[in-house]
């Protein structure tokens, strides 16, 4: 039995809130659905189609350097702080 109940748990998923990539766990892990998801991503529009959702998930997700960014951040606060 499930511990925790969630739409998704995929990073992906999560961050688009809706299914992008195909979750198979639990029951839906196994050789079948496997083979069924693996094929229709092989269909050209389907593949397209989630190549654009997947670059639209990266625009959500913003620039990289985010650690970077918040890191400078961070510095300018505790510089702030010594003056």
């Amino acid at each position: 039995q499930r511990l925790v109940k969630l739409q998704h748990v995929s990073l992906v998923n999560l961050v688009a809130g809706r299914e992008v990539v195909p979750e198979l766990l639990q029951e839906r892990a196994n050789p079948e659905e496997l083979c069924r998801t693996l094929a229709g991503l092989l269909e050209p529009a389907a593949n397209q189609a989630m190549r654009g959702e997947l670059r639209e998930v990266a625009r959500l997700l913003g620039e990289p350097g985010a650690a970077r960014r918040a890191a400078g951040v961070a510095m300018e606060l505790l510089k702030g702080r010594q003056r």
